[in-house]
């Protein structure tokens, strides 16, 4: 079964700097769409200059649940885009 995207609504200027954010962490991300692998978790992204979704392809059998890799890059992700976590 696959997993459900994350999505969030993303200007340009966010998405460059979110993706110097996340590359800075150890990602390889680049342009609008791809895979990266980080620790055992795949992930798939796309970006169409307005909607930023991320998917979780594949996770290491050491990993807890999805919901706890879309927890982190969630987090991960409103971080970088400076949106408030409460």
């Amino acid at each position: 079964m696959a997993n459900e995207p994350q999505k969030w609504q993303v200007t340009p200027e966010q998405y460059a700097g979110m993706l110097k954010n996340v590359n800075a962490a150890g990602f390889n991300l680049v342009g609008n769409s791809g895979e990266a692998k980080k620790d055992g978790v795949t992930v798939g992204w796309e970006y169409d200059g307005t909607t930023l979704s991320i998917t979780v392809i594949n996770r290491s059998w050491y990993d807890p649940s999805v919901a706890s890799i879309e927890d982190r890059i969630a987090k991960a992700v409103n971080e970088a885009l400076g949106l408030d976590q409460r």
